[in-house]
């Protein structure tokens, strides 16, 4: 039995170890899902992985135009996410 995607815009800043293990979650149940993460070196492995294309910044459109925003940042990079 196919269940049907839902039709959600979700947005996730940062993909590291908690992000990595909310990912399939989200790829699995959710149709579109704009992952941005600074760490050139996970990127990498992600895309290795999930064939996805990862960005490293974003902009205001981005905000704007999602129904989830999911932050998996480290409390010492808030400040800099924000600016």
């Amino acid at each position: 039995m196919n269940k049907r995607k839902r039709e959600y815009k979700i947005l996730m800043i940062g993909a590291g170890n908690l992000g990595g293990n909310l990912l399939p979650v989200l790829l699995k149940k959710f149709d579109s899902v704009k992952i941005i993460n600074r760490n050139k070196l996970g990127n990498k492995e992600l895309k290795k992985i999930y064939k996805l294309n990862i960005e490293t910044n974003y902009n205001k459109d981005d905000l704007k135009n999602s129904d989830v925003i999911i932050f998996c940042i480290q409390d010492r990079y808030i400040d800099g996410v924000f600016k």
